[in-house]
């Protein structure tokens, strides 16, 4: 992923994201809390692309990963540990 952050390639909201934001708004229901019109294609530590090509410096996702960021290397090989763990005993 780029590093030069941020890089602003298309005037937020870009044009797939307001077709994202169409259908978001067509068929997720109304009661679901709809933070941002920004919709994320990848992400790595504290840095977001989105679907149009942007690139930011992630300060909105707060608990989900504030302490390690996205994609730690260290957390999915222990999510993945755990999880071939828990469905072992689970299907034996």
């Amino acid at each position: 992923m780029d590093r030069k952050v941020p890089k602003i390639v298309v005037t937020p909201p870009g044009p797939k994201s307001v077709e994202l934001m169409r259908l978001r708004d067509k068929y997720v229901p109304k009661a679901v809390y709809n933070v941002t019109s920004i919709f994320v294609a990848e992400s790595e530590g504290a840095v977001i692309k989105d679907v149009d090509g942007n690139v930011y410096i992630d300060f909105a996702s707060g608990i989900s990963c504030l302490n390690v960021g996205h994609r730690n290397s260290e957390v999915i090989k222990a999510l993945k540990e755990q999880l071939k763990n828990t469905f072992t005993y689970a299907f034996t």
